[in-house]
């Protein structure tokens, strides 16, 4: 080799150098940035979660306590955690946790059932079916917790 052989060998050392430092830092930074929207994907699915669980533990005690007074919960109790979910992508989300999704199902469909009826039903078909969103809605607020608290 000749003497502009030995000067060109540093100059393309420093050019690979620049362009594998180039390739891991940007490859550090998709990794990164992965991780961050999987963190912040999974803080809003925790939100929504337990804005479902808030709104079936609130449909749990009107329903009880109205049960405990003998009488029946209002017709129309607001869902708008449930109707933003069942309107948006994020039902996806529970279907893949099965189980939860079939016990959240449950306690929105008797609760469904139970205004579907209201008024046009004798009042003691009424009355299971404010039993049955007392204990729909209390199992699917249940099921909800281990997926909303916060790990230690």
């Amino acid at each position: 080799m000749g003497a502009q052989g030995i000067q060109a060998m540093p100059i393309i050392m420093d050019a690979l150098v620049n362009i594998l430092g180039a390739f891991v830092g940007f490859l550090l930074a998709m990794i990164f940035q992965k991780a961050t929207e999987k963190k912040q994907a999974k803080q809003v699915f925790q939100k929504i979660l337990r804005s479902l669980h808030d709104e079936l533990k609130e449909m749990y005690e009107m329903a009880y306590e109205c049960a405990q007074n003998e009488t029946l919960m209002e017709k129309d109790f607001l869902v708008p955690a449930w109707t933003a979910v069942i309107s948006s992508s994020v039902i996806l989300e529970i279907i893949d946790q099965f189980e939860l999704y079939k016990k959240i199902i449950a306690a929105y469909s008797v609760y469904d059932r139970f205004n579907k009826n209201y008024g046009l039903v004798d009042w003691s078909y009424s009355l299971k079916l404010q039993d049955s969103v007392i204990s729909y809605s209390a199992e699917a607020a249940n099921a909800i917790l281990p997926y909303i608290e916060e790990k230690k």
